[in-house]
């Protein structure tokens, strides 16, 4: 099955004896392993492990293990990066939404932690922005030497603000958590089925309280947002 299909798959697969763990050979999606005193927690995220629970390991990519339930051994069945009757490149391809967008800070998969990703993100963008975009870099260094205090960088919630405190933090300016998330809105905006819908969503998702709209009136306002499919949210 894992030679015959690519991906992107983790699937758990239990009986009363055994559960075989599967995993996509090119690892598109987390699977992580936990262990505390009484148990295995087989999870897609290690946020979800409780203190008493170490995280273990990662499965690896295209491997089939086998556990007894009853004494907890596993047994390694199969890799597919090991076989050397499969032929062809036997790269991992770790899906970067995880990262961006899906999973909580807390995690650590593929032993990356995405709360450690997101921040680096922040220093990259001002690395990218040094190198590609010069003109607007010597302008941000300008507004920094110049207007430090009519300047604010804000994240698009909720995930885009780890990384535009990153942002602001290491380039010098003053954050400010001016847009807010509705906290009873449960949706991810950009996985809606229609355009119509996701325009919706971002008038039903964010909010700016007139508090803030005095603070940030006649401000300078870095944006950051984490991921831009379709631009909805930035539009908005």
């Amino acid at each position: 099955f894992v030679n015959l299909i690519e991906r992107a798959y983790s699937m758990v697969l239990v009986s009363h004896k055994t559960t075989f763990v599967i995993r996509d050979r090119y690892g598109v999606r987390p699977l992580t392993l936990g262990e505390n005193s009484s148990e295995l927690i087989i999870a897609s995220e290690s946020c979800c492990f409780k203190d008493d629970t170490k995280l273990v390991c990662d499965f690896q990519p295209g491997s089939v293990s086998l556990i007894d339930n009853q004494t907890r051994k596993i047994n390694y069945l199969y890799n597919y990066k090991l076989d050397y009757k499969v032929t062809g490149i036997k790269k991992t391809q770790y899906c970067l939404f995880e990262y961006l967008y899906f999973m909580r800070p807390k995690t650590t998969a593929n032993h990356i932690n995405v709360n450690h990703f997101r921040l680096d993100l922040g220093k990259l963008l001002i690395k990218e922005i040094k190198e590609y975009h010069s003109d607007t870099y010597q302008y941000l260094v300008s507004l920094k030497n110049n207007s430090y205090q009519n300047v604010l960088v804000c994240g698009i919630p909720s995930s885009g603000i780890v990384q535009a405190e990153s942002f602001a933090d290491n380039f010098g300016f003053k954050y400010e958590q001016f847009i807010k998330q509705k906290k009873n809105y449960p949706h991810r905006t950009f996985i809606l089925e229609n355009n119509t819908k996701r325009q919706e969503a971002c008038h039903k998702k964010y909010f700016i309280t007139d508090e803030d709209k005095m603070n940030i009136h006649n401000k300078i306002l870095i944006l950051v947002d984490d991921s831009i499919v379709r631009g909805n949210t930035i539009k908005h």
